[in-house]
């Protein structure tokens, strides 16, 4: 970490209940329910990456994909389609974001223009 200050302690100063966790699903999954009442909160979710930032090298791809380890472990529990339906509609939702403030972004004057 680069600075001496976390998100959640920033938030927590401000009055806001805040959680720092990793990202397992069902961890997730817990705090949103534990904090849904308690909104606005901030839920830092430290995820793993599979490639690496630009500028801090590379010793090759990571040991392990937690997305596909949560995926393969939701097939083995009977949970695949569910998965599977869950993954395409986040990635719908996605997309019509991205597109959605693109076209914002292009209809909006730019400053230095």
């Amino acid at each position: 970490m680069r600075r001496s200050w976390t998100i959640c302690s920033v938030a927590q100063g401000l009055g806001i209940p805040a959680v720092d966790i990793t990202d397992d699903p069902w961890l997730v999954a817990y705090h949103v329910k534990e904090l849904t009442s308690r909104l606005p909160a901030c839920l830092n979710i430290r995820t793993c990456r599979i490639l690496w930032h630009a500028g801090t090298g590379c010793d090759g791809p990571p040991e392990w994909n937690r997305f596909d380890l949560i995926k393969t472990t939701m097939k083995e529990l009977g949970l695949g389609q569910q998965a599977t339906r869950i993954e395409t509609e986040t990635e719908r939702i996605v997309q019509e974001q991205w597109e959605k403030q693109l076209r914002m972004s292009s209809e909006r004057p730019h400053a230095l223009t």
